[in-house]
């Protein structure tokens, strides 16, 4: 009590700031967009994504556990109706924007694809990363060297995947 009257009265002389860490989660899920057609400047933060559709829900087997992600990953895919039956395309063009305040201390893209990817924040490619496409698409892939594209305010997340596989098709 001493001290919440001292500082009602002397905030600045015994007052401390404290910093505290927010985290972001952006996963997996419904608020992204997609599209089997590229767009130009589909990668970027302006582009407006009002005409691609919802994800749908991607797949793969039950026998095949996802190993490594700190968070749970679903898998998103899309697709259309052909002849009354809903196909997964194998190619995909993915967007999510988020919002942050200011850049973080810390950042970690965790995620895996079945098939090829490329990785865009804010229109900027993230260099492949040194684990080529492989059978273990199952197994996180983590990236933390992507802090200059981010800004505060409104930023995108964009991937571009081709599947190889046959019985999955999945983004995580």
């Amino acid at each position: 009590m001493a001290y919440l009257r001292l500082y009602r009265l002397f905030p600045k002389e015994v007052g401390v700031t404290v910093e505290r860490e927010t985290t972001v989660v952006v996963t997996s899920g419904k608020h992204w967009k997609m599209s089997p057609d590229l767009s130009p400047g589909w990668e970027r933060p302006e582009f407006a994504d009002s005409g691609w559709g919802p994800v749908k829900k991607g797949f793969k087997p039950d026998s095949v556990h996802l190993l490594g992600f700190s968070e749970p990953a679903t898998a998103i895919w899309g697709g259309a109706d052909q002849a009354g039956k809903y196909q997964h395309f194998d190619e995909m063009f993915f967007r999510r924007v988020f919002s942050i305040n200011k850049i973080p201390s810390k950042i970690a893209l965790e995620f895996s694809a079945t098939g090829d990817y490329e990785i865009f924040v804010n229109g900027t490619p993230l260099p492949g990363d040194s684990i080529e496409y492989s059978r273990a698409w199952f197994r996180c892939r983590k990236r933390e060297d992507f802090f200059a594209p981010l800004k505060p305010g409104g930023n995108v997340v964009a991937l571009h995947v081709k599947t190889r596989e046959k019985g999955s098709r999945g983004l995580f």
